[in-house]
């Protein structure tokens, strides 16, 4: 990458940082396969990783508002370099600041998998992917993520906000499946399993399940914040119902949510004669 964009050799130098740092253009080439539907290519691209690598060596720490704000500016001053939008390149930068921040670690083998000449070995097999859990009716299992409906979303944000309701783990979607849903629907269920990559996900910090008014309040606000800038497709908050575990806000309207992968569905067998305990 270093050699790739003339904004690289010209401000790495101004940094003191004589060299990129360990892993990160195998990151940054990982990263910008995995956006490959937006059809920019690698010489667009490149230079937003470097504003990342720059603005991470001056700055450090989070990516605080007035940071981005700075970066968006500087962004536009590159319009003789890169042709990508600001939207696009902020996906990378963001990315980017997390891998740095070592809140994303390069997934082992990625080096490899991305210097192999296999057709099948690509990044994907390597990677280290999130596990994510559902229970849906049978019916609507079958159907693509798209067309998912799901409950507990209203929790966090407004009804007329759009979002899929995941769990961390399958015994908290089983139990978010009979606290919403109950025994009242005769259909069968399935937990479907589903996995991504971990830079497409958020934490949201806070204790909802016994946390007081005021605060429940702020972490929603946040929440709705988060759908509304689509700042990732996924956000992970805490469970209402069970301390400790996690659900997984998915944002349908993000476009990422391609990035979801289903993997299987399994009957999910329910005893009835329990229902009253």
């Amino acid at each position: 990458m270093s050699v790739e964009s003339d904004f690289v050799a010209k401000f790495l130098p101004l940094q003191g940082m004589t060299r990129m740092p360990s892993g990160f253009p195998a990151f940054a080439q990982w990263h910008h396969a995995q956006l490959a539907e937006e059809g920019a290519s690698w010489e667009d691209a490149a230079p937003a990783y470097a504003l990342a690598c720059l603005s991470h060596a001056a700055y450090g720490g989070a990516l605080d508002p007035s940071v981005e704000w700075e970066l968006e500016l500087q962004w536009a001053d590159l319009g003789t370099l890169s042709a990508l939008p600001w939207p696009q390149a902020r996906r990378r930068v963001m990315a980017a600041w997390s891998y740095l921040s070592g809140d994303d670690p390069l997934p082992a083998g990625l080096d490899e998998a991305l210097e192999s000449d296999d057709d099948e070995s690509t990044p994907l097999l390597d990677l280290e992917l999130v596990p994510a859990f559902v229970v849906l009716r049978a019916s609507m299992a079958s159907l693509s993520i798209s067309d998912w409906h799901t409950r507990g979303q209203e929790r966090w944000l407004p009804t007329d906000m759009p979002a899929l309701s995941l769990a961390a783990s399958p015994a908290l979607a089983a139990l978010d499946a009979l606290t919403l849903h109950g025994f009242a629907e005769d259909e069968p269920r399935c937990l479907v399993r589903l996995a991504f990559a971990p830079h497409l996900m958020r934490a949201l910090e806070g204790v909802a399940a016994d946390g007081d008014m005021m605060t429940v309040a702020r972490l929603r606000r946040d929440v709705v914040r988060w759908a509304s800038q689509r700042e990732s497709v996924l956000l992970r908050v805490p469970s209402p119902v069970c301390p400790g575990e996690y659900n997984l806000l998915a944002n349908p309207r993000h476009p990422d949510i391609g990035r979801l992968q289903r993997f299987d569905a399994r009957p999910l067998l329910l005893d009835r004669r329990r229902a009253r305990h």
